[in-house]
């Protein structure tokens, strides 16, 4: 995807980062590439996140930024939400892959215990205009499941989350950081 644009674009590409799973790796002249963990988000997918997030920082209103969006995008983009550990991040997606939760069930969870998922990534882009070019790999098209919906307005809610716990007999297995957070955002404490 990053090539292709880079070959529409040319020259009016002015900069761009992108996180792709290791050994997914091609040249590029403006896009910069970073790989990372799949199924598993890892520290260099964390580190990638922040450098997207830096860039996406820095843009102005009349910027067009574009968001290329595939299958994977929720493992290769984490940013844990406040007071989640990476490593309990991973935990959560561990448990959820295991139990054999449907994709948009895990990624609703995803959604939630994160700072950019659901259409958070979209809030950082503002005022800036957002084209998002996505290509999906979930049953259904739903733009709110593929890459646990960066740009996208999330439908489900903190109880939603800890009903997936239950129905999947994972709530005693999550981690605390992470059962806090849940349980914060179904007493209306985070949004």
């Amino acid at each position: 995807m990053a090539r292709a644009i880079e070959e529409l674009l040319g020259k009016r590409l002015k900069a761009g980062i992108i996180n792709v799973k290791y050994s997914h790796s091609v040249p590029l002249d403006f896009v910069r590439i970073n790989e990372a963990g799949h199924p598993l988000p890892d520290e260099a997918g964390l580190d990638g996140t922040a450098q997207i997030i830096q860039l996406l920082l820095r843009t102005h209103k009349n910027d067009l930024v574009l968001c290329l969006i595939s299958g994977g995008g929720s493992a290769l983009m984490p940013c844990p939400a406040k007071g989640l550990t990476l490593k309990s991040k991973q935990r959560v997606t561990e448990l959820l892959l295991e139990s054999g939760a449907p994709i948009h069930e895990v990624n609703a969870v995803r959604k939630h215990l994160s700072k950019i998922k659901g259409g958070r990534l979209a809030e950082l882009v503002y005022p800036s205009t957002l084209i998002t070019l996505v290509l999906s790999d979930v049953v259904g098209d739903h733009l709110e499941t593929i890459a646990s919906g960066p740009t996208v307005p999330d439908g489900s809610t903190f109880l939603d989350c800890q009903h997936i716990f239950e129905r999947y007999g994972l709530k005693d297995k999550v981690p605390l950081d992470a059962m806090k957070i849940i349980e914060k955002g179904i007493r209306d404490e985070i949004e």
